[in-house]
């Protein structure tokens, strides 16, 4: 057994989602809204880093409450997915830390050379902090800015538990998968 996609693992809802399609050779492809690029194009190039950009369309739900090219066709999503970077997580949730949002963009890179190359980078990016965005201007400190500091770390932390713990859980079901292929 092999998970083939983290799309499958979905929220019931009254609305219709287009789950697997049989595509000409009898490869099952997965749901349009995370898989990467190259496997769209053909699944006999896909390879871990395909799971990462899966990841990383998941952890973009997880943070934006939406998939990352959602509204749209099974057609148009896979070509959104070649030509597009989808929206930054930080426009659909201003409080997703920077660095957050650029670990998740890199998963989500069109050419799998740019991504993280297995989910154990993922993994020590999550344990490092993720991707650093450039510190900005210095302002007096008051109360209202400590507020502020102290409100965002809650919301950093409640973040990185959540990409820690998704993170996490597809290490484990990658292992388990490569046990049972055995």
């Amino acid at each position: 057994m092999k998970v083939l996609d983290l799309g499958l693992a979905r929220f019931v809802d009254n609305r219709q989602d287009e789950l697997t399609k049989n595509l000409g050779d009898g490869c099952l492809l997965g749901t349009a809204d995370y898989v990467s690029p190259e496997q769209a194009l053909s699944t006999h190039d896909a390879d871990v880093r395909s799971d990462v950009y899966s990841l990383g369309g998941t952890l973009y739900f997880l943070l934006g409450g939406r998939a990352p090219f959602e509204g749209t066709s099974m057609t148009q999503k896979l070509m959104a997915a070649q030509l597009r970077q989808p929206e930054p997580p930080t426009a659909l949730r201003p409080d997703v830390p920077p660095g957050v949002a650029a670990l998740v963009a890199r998963m989500m890179e069109k050419a799998p050379e740019r991504r993280y190359q297995a989910p154990a980078e993922v993994h020590a990016a999550l344990k490092r902090g993720g991707a650093r965005a450039p510190a900005e201007g210095v302002v007096a400190p008051s109360e209202v800015l400590r507020a502020r500091r102290r409100r965002a770390r809650r919301s950093d932390r409640r973040a990185w538990v959540i990409a820690i713990a998704v993170a996490t859980v597809v290490v484990g079901v990658a292992a388990v998968g490569a046990w049972l292929a055995l």
